[in-house]
C-alpha cells in the first residue's frame, strides 16, 4: 500500500498488485477522482483496462451511470517479420513531421536543436487518462523489406456543443460536472480513416500519407470570430503530405510538406549539421498557410500566451 499526495492535499491510496505479470491496480480518493487500471504486458503482447470518475460526478446519477471515462486496449508489436503492430481499441498515431498527425508530446520552440524532429512513426497503445488525444478503433502495421504499409479506421464519440446538426464548439477537457457540460457529453460522431507508406533505410526515408475525417450527419460551423475566420468549417476533410529524411553522419535533411482539401499548404523543413558530439546546428524553415486546415496536426510551431 502506498500513499501520495494528489495538489489538493488529500490522501490516495493506490494498493499495487502483481500476479502472472499482470499488473492491478486501482487508485480512489473520494473527494476528488475514481481510478481504476489493470494493466498486462507479456512479452511483445500489451494490454490494459482504464475507468476513471472524477469528482461531483456521481456513479450512480440520473445523467451519468458507472465511470464516466474507459478505456480499453490490445496491442501486439512484433510478433512475426511481417506484422510490425497490431492495435485494437485506444491508440495514438504520429506520421512525419506532425503536420497532418501526431499524438506525440509537442514542447514547442527552444533552445535544444533534437527538440525540433518528430523521430515517432507508425502506433502505439494508448493508455491514460486523457479523453481526447487518441483514436479508437483498429490500426495495423505490415512490413515487407525496407517497406512499412500502414492502415487504420477509428470511430468514437467527441464533446461538443449542437444546435441541430450544426456543432459550434468542442469541449476538451474531459469534464461532466454541470448539466451543461453533461449536455455535450459524447454527441458528435467522428469517423477517421487513412494510411501511410513508409520506406526506410539507415540513411534515407520517404514516406506518404492520407487521412480523412468526418463528423456524421453534423456540420462543424464555430461562432464566427477574428481567431477563427480560417478555422475548419464543414462536414468532411481530407489531408495527404509527403515526409522525408536523408542524413549521413554530419548532415541531417528532414521535413514534410502537406495539403488540405481545400488546397491550402503547410510545409516544415529543416537542416542540421553536428560537426562534432556536442556541437550542432540546425536551419529550419516552415510555412503555415493560414487556410491550412487539419484536426490532427500537432507540427513545431509557437503557440501565443
Amino acid at each position: 500500500m502506498t500513499d501520495v499526495f494528489n495538489k489538493r492535499k488529500a490522501i490516495v491510496h493506490i494498493p499495487i498488485v502483481y500476479y502472472n505479470n499482470i499488473r492491478i491496480g486501482s487508485i480512489w480518493e473520494s473527494r476528488s477522482i475514481i481510478l481504476s487500471v489493470i494493466r498486462m504486458n507479456l512479452m511483445n503482447v500489451s494490454n490494459s483496462v482504464w475507468l476513471q470518475k472524477k469528482m461531483q460526478e456521481n456513479l450512480s446519477g440520473m445523467n451519468i451511470k458507472g465511470y464516466d471515462y474507459y478505456s480499453v486496449h490490445l496491442f501486439l508489436k512484433e510478433m512475426n517479420k511481417w506484422l510490425k503492430s497490431l492495435a485494437i481499441g485506444d491508440y495514438k498515431i504520429s506520421f512525419g513531421q506532425g503536420l497532418v498527425i501526431s499524438n506525440d508530446f509537442s514542447p514547442g520552440r527552444s533552445a535544444l536543436v533534437s527538440q525540433t524532429e518528430r523521430r515517432t512513426n507508425g502506433f502505439r497503445r494508448h493508455f491514460s487518462t486523457n479523453e481526447n488525444d487518441f483514436f479508437r478503433g483498429a490500426a495495423a502495421t505490415v512490413n515487407w523489406k525496407n517497406l512499412d504499409i500502414n492502415l487504420f479506421y477509428s470511430y468514437r464519440k467527441l464533446d461538443g456543443g449542437v444546435d441541430s446538426t450544426i456543432v459550434t464548439s468542442f469541449k476538451t477537457d474531459g469534464l461532466h460536472r454541470l448539466v451543461r457540460d453533461r449536455e455535450k457529453m459524447h454527441k458528435v460522431s467522428m469517423q477517421t480513416y487513412g494510411g501511410n507508406v513508409r520506406y526506410a533505410t539507415p540513411g534515407l526515408c520517404i514516406g506518404l500519407t492520407a487521412l480523412s475525417y468526418s463528423f456524421g450527419n453534423y456540420s462543424i460551423q464555430p461562432d464566427p470570430n477574428p481567431y477563427n475566420l480560417f478555422y475548419f468549417r464543414g462536414n468532411r476533410n481530407l489531408n495527404i503530405s509527403v515526409d522525408y529524411l536523408l542524413k549521413n553522419k554530419l548532415i541531417k535533411f528532414y521535413g514534410e510538406t502537406a495539403l488540405s482539401r481545400n488546397g491550402a499548404v503547410a510545409s516544415l523543413n529543416a537542416l542540421q549539421l553536428t560537426p562534432a558530439s556536442y556541437f550542432s546546428l540546425l536551419l529550419l524553415y516552415r510555412y503555415y498557410d493560414k487556410r491550412y486546415q487539419a484536426f490532427f496536426g500537432n507540427a513545431f510551431s509557437q503557440n501565443s500566451a
